[in-house]
């Protein structure tokens, strides 16, 4: 039976469980879980700063696509627009 511990966060294993919250308690830990949250959290805004300026250019650009007299608004306007018909493609 395994019942060595290992801290994620500072890539070190413990023999005993003692060991391994000895070690949770110790200021370098804490130190470096307080660093791995602020590296995290830095992430995560970055990503979401990315996904809103994606979501943000697909709508506008989906606002534009509606406005494009050129673009069907669904399969059944496309004959009535000038698109694809049964006649051009032999049915």
């Amino acid at each position: 039976m395994d019942t060595s511990c290992s801290c994620q966060t500072c890539g070190k294993y413990f023999s005993t469980a003692n060991a391994y919250t000895n070690h949770l308690q110790s200021k370098k830990h804490r130190e470096a879980a307080a660093r791995q949250d602020k590296c995290l959290t830095v992430d995560v805004q970055q990503l979401n700063t990315k996904i809103e300026g994606k979501m943000k250019n697909a709508a506008q650009s989906n606002n534009e696509m509606q406005g494009d007299p050129r673009v069907a608004s669904s399969f059944g306007d496309m004959e009535a627009s000038g698109g694809v018909s049964d006649k051009d493609i032999g049915n």
